[in-house]
């Protein structure tokens, strides 16, 4: 078992090479599983303590809540929304976090960590 698997981030390896992660933190979206990726790890780094509280799905669609202590004391709630296509591979997500705090917050936070490469991405 890989990092990824151990900490809940298996799905990485689902990425579509057209996946696009759009989010409330962000300015814009994340396209590709590379930057997909770096942008998911940046976030969970950020995370002191995460609780699952649901998951579940409806019309083709996976959604996913928890809850999440952040390691500067704001907490979010964030609901994933995972679309697949036909053959499995998971070709959108969306992360909607509240409340608005914790968002600028995990977003000021997430821009510093990913730095110049992501000018503009994330509210300062």
């Amino acid at each position: 078992m890989d990092n990824d698997d151990a900490n809940g981030r298996g799905f990485l390896k689902e990425l579509a090479p057209e996946a696009v992660l759009t989010a409330t933190i962000m300015r814009r979206p994340a396209e590709g599983p590379q930057e997909i990726t770096r942008v998911i790890h940046a976030v969970a780094d950020l995370y002191a303590l995460k609780t699952p509280l649901f998951e579940g799905s409806i019309e083709g669609r996976v959604l996913v809540g928890y809850k999440a202590n952040l390691i500067s004391g704001e907490e979010v709630y964030g609901l994933i929304t995972i679309i697949r296509s036909e053959d499995g591979l998971i070709t959108r997500l969306n992360v909607s976090y509240s409340p608005l705090p914790g968002v600028l917050a995990l977003s000021k936070a997430v821009g510093q960590a990913l730095g110049p490469d992501f000018s503009g991405m994330f509210f300062e």
